[in-house]
């Protein structure tokens, strides 16, 4: 969502006015009551209209007047919406009155609940995270009043939590839990009347064995090529699946040449590159030959290209992780089904279906069959192990590099202020050096890529004589299954024309056996519910709460180290999301920091808050727009400083800050400027 306009009458110190609002940054600046945060109030009256105990209607209509309104313009993925609500005061209060929605030139008029459901529809706001009262979704994304997030950070943990959790959509467990309790009780019910109807059953199976010993002939014949043919099948699709691996790495293969080349292209432009800079840069250094001798030089924007791309390469290396742990949780729960399946086959005399007698051979195969799986899925678990303790030790290396990177940064951006003075030709001269540099690292870093490339496609050395190789054995495996199958289907028609004689049995307890099934299929549903569901909620619930425990403590770190810079303070998040500051070695409380402190926590809060729920809720459509009301209250002159490298950091497309430091105007792409004269604001 992007805002492109917005349009006062009659609202707070505002008679009638009109904003418009740009892309990219901007500051909305102005003395303190000027009217900054009022337009704000608007902006989120026109999307939810009014909400008792947050946003009142008397809050927003100005005093005196009668009427009032706010249309909205704004733009969601590239189409653009007219929103209008008008006020009106009345004996009993201010209240809202109908409203309008124009889209593609179509006016959906409406009340202030159906304009309210309609917004919801087109940011696609999840409804349950949007009562009456509060906007969550939109307070813990958007925009957050100046004081809000600090009394969030002081407020009760428990409320805290239980908020965060519904917004994080973690309490969908707990209803789950009581869901499934109604759900047993239900089973229970119907257990009972199955086993009534089913009483009988074994009587009329009696009856139906009777009949079938004339097929035991026949089944002992099909007996004989079932094995064969159910180990013909195995290996049809074992053989199968190694073929689709062989197709995928052939694939694999592929997309590494088709790398290779582009990469050879990037080299091929940046030598290019390097040749015109090298020559623009020996005409300047004969002008300049003397002008940095003092200074040393430092590649800023190299640097910040560098941190960018390692924390890309972390965050890759991050995700491969996570599936290989992922990998070796379905390894262990395969190795668990297949333990459980030899213990399940040693313990089975009679078989459920044929009640024919379970050989000893039988069970030996099938036990067989199973260690070779333990095998393959062992030797797959210690190598997803070697993966992993090797990923990790890159993330190591590369969260080391990081914080190198950003004390290389810190000192070049004090060079940076010492060479401001210098004239346009040592500018222009530090910027063809930059892009050498860059250049040089770039061919670095391709020839870099190409040369792991080279050692990948070693490993496909005679992939495609094997492919075919296993192809020919496919095919010879399809016609011995094709053999035996026509075998056994011959013997199954003879079974089928001896069937006759026994279908009038069959039929009578045909419904029977159906709820037999059905009553096992309850009872295991119910086990499962009880002792596996139940169980697998509770975990999926704390693999949750933890991912995203993980993530925002991961980037309130990041967002508090950026504001701070500083040794001497960290901060994380305990397991209630609750702030623990530890300064100079000692934890203190919140309450002890500085105001610059607290409002750097505050912040730190809200931007890793909303990228998490932005990750989290994947189909919002407010990611392109945040609204910082008041950021930098009590923060310092090097503060204020470091605000740009959030702004930098942020990479969203429309940013609007409130604030009444001059400074930030130095930061942001655009400035809005308020006044207020006589009671009145406006923009000038």
């Amino acid at each position: 969502m992007i805002i492109n306009k917005v349009r006062l009458r009659n609202i707070r110190s505002y008679l009638i006015e009109e904003i418009e609002f740009p892309e990219g940054s901007t500051l909305l600046a102005g003395d303190i009551g000027s009217g900054k945060s009022s337009v704000l109030l608007a902006i989120e009256f026109a999307l939810f209209g009014i909400r008792k105990g947050e946003l009142s209607g008397d809050l927003l209509l100005r005093k005196g007047e009668d009427e009032g309104y706010v249309e909205l313009f704004l733009s969601v993925e590239d189409k653009e919406y007219i929103i209008k609500r008008n006020l009106k005061r009345t004996s009993a209060g201010v209240s809202q009155e109908s409203g309008y929605i124009i889209h593609e030139g179509a006016k959906r008029e409406g009340t202030a609940q159906e304009l309210k459901q309609y917004v919801l529809n087109i940011l696609n706001y999840p409804k349950e995270l949007l009562t009456k009262t509060k906007s969550l979704i939109y307070r813990y994304t958007v925009y957050t009043p100046q004081e809000e997030m600090k009394l969030i950070l002081l407020g009760e943990k428990d409320a805290r939590l239980d908020t965060l959790r519904k917004v994080f959509g973690i309490d969908k467990y707990k209803k789950i839990g009581e869901n499934s309790k109604i759900i047993t009780t239900k089973i229970r019910e119907k257990q009972k009347e199955i086993a009534g109807f089913i009483s009988d059953l074994n009587q009329k199976i009696d009856q139906k064995n009777n009949y079938e010993k004339e097929l035991n002939q026949i089944k002992n014949n099909i007996k004989i090529i079932i094995p064969k043919y159910e180990e013909l099948n195995l290996n049809l699709k074992t053989k199968t699946n190694s073929i689709k691996n062989y197709e995928e790495k052939i694939r694999e293969e592929n997309e590494l040449k088709k790398k290779f080349e582009l990469n050879n292209l990037r080299i091929n432009t940046s030598l290019e590159k390097r040749k015109q800079n090298s020559e623009k840069l020996m005409q300047l250094s004969l002008q300049i030959e003397n002008l940095n001798k003092d200074i040393v030089v430092y590649d800023l924007e190299e640097i910040r290209k560098t941190i960018v791309f390692k924390k890309q390469v972390l965050e890759t290396e991050q995700k491969e992780l996570d599936m290989i742990k992922n990998e070796i949780s379905r390894c262990l729960l395969q190795e668990e089904q297949s333990n459980t399946l030899k213990k399940d086959i040693e313990e089975l005399d009679l078989c459920p279906l044929c009640k024919q007698e379970v050989t000893t051979d039988h069970k030996d195969k099938i036990k067989r069959q199973e260690y070779e799986k333990l095998d393959k899925l062992n030797l797959k678990k210690q190598e997803l192990i070697g993966k992993k303790s090797g990923i990790e030790n890159k993330i190591d290396v590369l969260n080391t590099e990081l914080e190198e990177l950003k004390e290389k940064q810190n000192k070049a951006e004090l060079v940076l202020y010492k060479k401001k003075n210098l004239d346009e030709k040592i500018k222009e001269k530090s910027k063809i050096e930059n892009e050498i540099e860059l250049t040089k690292k770039e061919i670095g870093i391709f020839n870099e890529l190409n040369n792991e490339i080279n050692e990948k496609l070693k490993n496909f050395k005679g992939l495609e004589e094997l492919y075919n190789k296993e192809r020919e054995e496919l095919e010879i495996l399809r016609e011995k299954f094709r053999k035996i199958e026509i075998e056994k289907v011959r013997f199954e028609t003879e079974i089928n024309s001896i069937n006759i004689n026994i279908q009038k049995i069959t039929k009578e307890i045909t419904e029977r056996e159906k709820q037999r099934d059905k009553l096992n299929y309850l009872t295991n549903l119910k086990l499962w519910i009880e002792e596996s569901f139940l169980n697998m909620m509770t975990l999926m619930e704390k693999q949750v709460m933890m991912k995203v425990h993980y993530d925002f403590d991961s980037l309130f770190r990041d967002w508090f180290n950026i504001l701070m810079n500083s040794e001497d303070i960290t901060i994380s998040l305990d397991e209630e999301f609750t702030p623990k500051i530890l300064q100079n070695g000692h934890d203190i409380d919140y309450s002890f920091l500085s105001g610059g402190e607290k409002t750097a926590a505050a912040l730190a809060y809200r931007l890793a808050l909303n990228q998490v729920i932005n990750n989290l809720v994947s189909e919002l459509k407010t990611k392109d727009l945040i609204i910082l009301d008041e950021p930098t209250d009590g923060f310092s002159s090097e503060q204020l400083d470091r605000m740009k490298l959030v702004l930098d950091e942020l990479k969203i497309k429309q940013i609007l800050i409130v604030s009444h430091e001059a400074k930030i105007e130095s930061f942001v792409d655009n400035t809005i400027r308020f006044k207020k004269e006589n009671h009145v604001s406006k923009i000038f």
